[in-house]
């Protein structure tokens, strides 16, 4: 079986119960920010199976995801012509235009892998995208609130247990959640509470390793948008680099 059918097993039980909870959900919602998007499925790409160090690198949550010209529906349940092959497709589509995307995040993640690159010419290094919260808002209001509401009945029991399932597919060799310190909780609740090091020279919330299984070494530290305004932005990556190539 291949990476894709790997993962399409995982989602599709998944998807034929949560597609049916948050269409009922959407369809008592009126107004698209509340309505919530496609969840976070993944899709191996070429360049990151082939390449000699794989990276998985996990944002916050998927707000805006699903919003393409290209659906005339864009909220998770309120088209059954979606189908689980469209939004894993989807996911392919939307990392292959990322990688010349101007956003913060995709930005900051491409700067780091050049840089890790250059630590060792002719090393060939590629990444994946993930989100710890792997289904989010329609558009980007009342994240706080969602999470308060649906976290408990949508993502901790159906969509928190696929990453472990995907890293064991996908087999990256490093781990970055670059999430904050304020998503632990949610990295404690799908990792069972993983032993959390502090490093040398770094308050804890400001960058730590995480010891996830099956990986070689996973770390923490602040979301881009954050991270870029931080004085020791640079000292957060080299010592990250240092420890992966």
């Amino acid at each position: 079986m291949g990476c894709f059918d790997e993962l399409f097993a995982i989602y599709q039980k998944v998807d034929d119960i949560l597609f049916k909870k948050v269409a009922e959900i959407n369809k008592n919602e009126s107004v698209n920010h509340k309505k919530i998007g496609m969840p976070f499925f993944m899709f191996g790409l070429d360049n990151y199976l082939d390449a000699d160090v794989k990276l998985m690198v996990f944002g916050q949550e998927p707000h805006h995801y699903g919003d393409s010209s290209k659906w005339k529906s864009l909220a998770y349940g309120e088209d059954e012509s979606v189908t689980l092959d469209d939004m894993m497709n989807f996911y392919e589509e939307f990392m292959m235009e990322k990688y010349g995307g101007s956003g913060i995040f995709q930005r900051t993640i491409r700067n780091f892998v050049k840089r890790a690159s250059e630590k060792k010419p002719g090393v060939k290094v590629d990444y994946l995208w993930n989100n710890i919260l792997k289904i989010g808002l329609l558009e980007n209001k009342g994240a706080d609130t969602f999470m308060k509401q649906w976290y408990p009945q949508i993502i901790k029991p159906y969509l928190n247990p696929l990453i472990p399932e995907e890293i064991n597919i996908l087999k990256p060799d490093y781990i970055i959640f670059f999430t904050g310190y304020k998503h632990d909780n949610y990295i404690n609740d799908i990792f069972d509470n993983p032993q959390w090091i502090e490093t040398d020279s770094f308050h804890k919330n400001d960058l730590c390793e995480v010891k996830i299984p099956n990986v070689k070494k996973a770390f923490r530290t602040y979301h881009p948008l954050y991270l870029n305004t931080f004085h020791r932005k640079e000292e957060v990556h080299e010592r990250i680099l240092n420890e992966i190539m």
